[in-house]
Order: structure tokens, then sequence, then C-alpha cells
């Protein structure tokens, strides 16, 4: 298969389980490229080869897009600063990342040095009052529209 084809193979793989009502998981991914395209070209151009070469092929070879998606966030955000990755329920209370996520958990970078704000790895598919408090407190702006 050609690239353009493994992509779009991903891409349906992709789109059959947010029909099952996860959220999207690109979004917060291509908030963190643009970042990472920022702060750290060398970093960025890695992070696209690593799309590219893991996250498509994963995906097109039958493992949970979701799972790999998320894995990527995480990775992504792991590039732009160490610390460590956690998944905020409905209620606000905070559990170890384990990809997938839940549709109704919002996924944040907790980065080592705490002068730096969180990053968002998941969005919830549904935004609770306590995540998107949470959001604004950790990540430092409004939590972006439901779907």
């Amino acid at each position: 298969m050609e690239r353009e084809e493994l992509r779009a193979a991903a891409d349906r793989r992709l789109e059959e389980r947010l029909g099952e009502g996860a959220a999207d998981p690109r979004p917060p991914c291509r908030a963190l490229l643009r970042r990472l395209r920022a702060h750290d070209p060398v970093a960025f151009a890695a992070a696209i080869e690593r799309f590219e070469r893991e996250v498509v092929p994963a995906v097109v070879a039958g493992a949970d897009p979701l799972e790999v998606w998320h894995r990527y966030a995480q990775t992504l955000a792991t590039a732009l600063a160490p610390g460590r990755a956690v998944q905020l329920d409905a209620s606000g209370r905070a559990h170890p990342f384990v990809p997938p996520l839940p549709p109704d958990a919002l996924g944040l970078h907790l980065p080592e040095d705490p002068r730096q704000p969180a990053l968002a790895l998941v969005w919830p598919a549904r935004w609770s009052r306590a995540q998107r408090a949470a959001y604004a407190l950790l990540v430092g702006e409004g939590a972006p529209a439901d779907r």
C-alpha cells in the first residue's frame, strides 16, 4: 500500500471507533504538534516521522486506533516537557493514564517543572464542570467546545 492508502485505511478505522461515541484524538494532537513545531523543529520532524512509521501502520494492522493515538499524544507531550500523564474522570478525580481512555475522560500531561502548564492529551467527548475547571486551572485556557 502507498502512504496515502495507508493513511486512508487508518482514518477509516479511527472513524469507526469515533462512531462508537469516542472523542476525536486528533485535535489535541494537532495542538501539541503546533507547539512542538514552534518549540523544537527537529523534534517536530521526528514526531511526523513517528506518525508515518508507527501510528498509521499500527492502526492499519489492527491496533485500537484510540490507544495508538492516545499513546502518540503522550509521546508528543513528553517531547515538549518531561512529566507524567493522568486522566480525569467526569468528577475531576485523577487516575493513571491508561490508553485507550474512556470517552468521558480528560487526559493531561503534567510537566515536572511546576511553572509549565499542563498539556492536553485527550479531550472528553462531553466536558463536565469539574473537567472544565481543571482544564482552565492546569492548562491555563478555556476548554474547547464539545463536539
